[in-house]
């Protein structure tokens, strides 16, 4: 359901000819100014924000939380880029569900620009409205320097302007895991450090288990499983590599 930056961006205008941007609910999405959108189409509703928290209640006692000491310092002193595997459509409520929990700011997440589709204004208004904002990955993939622009612009203003945290899921997408899968991030992108490094804020790599087909199961007392999250690893942004 989000997807990040591939590792390195390169500009192949063949490439970017056969790319067909989806046709986003705000006409000209890169090319707005985020403190605009923000202001406007991207505003967190905070009603519809409590209303997902309420929906997300009977999973909260089922998420167990491990973490570092640092992890949650930083996770409750500064704004973040959060890093984490990605499993299921849910991911993105469980980390704010954790978050919620832990008494932590709400932070704003990445999702697939499929779900901010002009066809459907009322599924894009809804996900804006809890934090999230879309990234095409096949723009960012192709090099569309409008789209990876934008990016940075945006991302940049969540952090340095709003001072909230970011999640990321740079494993792009909730296909298929192996049976010997580690509930683990399998790699960090360079543009998840590249983010952290240009707003000097700390990156937090945590991992998620037991959260495929969670939205089935999570109403189901018989089906209802444990959550597992680990906030462990946390880089400041001169650890980084370049």
């Amino acid at each position: 359901m989000y997807f990040l930056a591939t590792e390195t961006v390169q500009t192949v205008s063949e490439s970017i000819e056969k790319v067909q941007p989806i046709d986003l609910w705000v006409p000209d999405y890169n090319l707005r100014a985020p403190r605009s959108l923000f202001q406007s189409e991207l505003a967190r509703s905070t009603n519809m924000t409590l209303a997902v928290l309420a929906v997300s209640r009977p999973l909260a006692p089922n998420i167990e939380v491990y973490a570092s000491t640092d992890a949650l310092k930083v996770m409750a002193s500064e704004p973040a880029v959060w890093v984490f595997n990605h499993m299921d459509f849910s991911d993105p409520l469980v980390v704010g569900a954790m978050a919620h929990r832990l008494g932590l700011m709400l932070p704003r997440f990445a999702a697939m620009a499929e779900l901010f589709r002009a066809d459907n204004p009322q599924l894009a208004n809804f996900t804006a409205s809890v934090g999230g904002f879309p990234l095409d990955r096949e723009l960012l993939r192709a090099g569309n320097k409008s789209a990876v622009v934008q990016l940075f612009r945006v991302t940049d203003y969540i952090l340095s302007e709003l001072e909230e945290s970011l999640v990321l899921f740079p494993e792009g997408g909730i296909h298929k895991k192996p049976s010997d899968y580690k509930n683990k991030i399998s790699a960090i992108t360079d543009t998840a450090m590249r983010i952290a490094r240009r707003n000097k804020v700390p990156l937090m790599v945590g991992g998620l288990a037991g959260t495929r087909m969670l939205a089935l199961k999570m109403p189901f007392p018989p089906n209802r499983r444990k959550v597992g999250i680990a906030l462990r690893c946390v880089y400041g942004h001169d650890e980084l590599p370049k």
